[in-house]
């Protein structure tokens, strides 16, 4: 039982949350983590509609090169 207040305690470090709110409990914890994957999920699929700009991609830095993955030509 001891792992799983461990994994769950970790899990709600990794969640968005208000930081005046009392602690989740454990059935709030793996609620808010299913929404918050259903979010994320949706904004990965919306994020394919849309080309790179430097609003949105990382590494925009003249100091920093582009990572390999970004290297990818992209036609309208």
């Amino acid at each position: 039982m001891n792992n799983l207040n461990d994994a769950l305690e970790h899990l709600r470090t990794l969640l968005p949350s208000v930081p005046d709110e009392p602690k989740m409990t454990k059935i709030e914890t793996l609620r808010v983590a299913q929404g918050y994957i259903t979010f994320l999920s949706s904004v990965l699929a919306d994020a394919d509609s849309y080309p790179p700009t430097t609003e949105n991609t990382p590494f925009t830095s003249p100091a920093y090169s582009a990572p390999p993955w970004q290297n990818v030509k992209y036609q309208r």
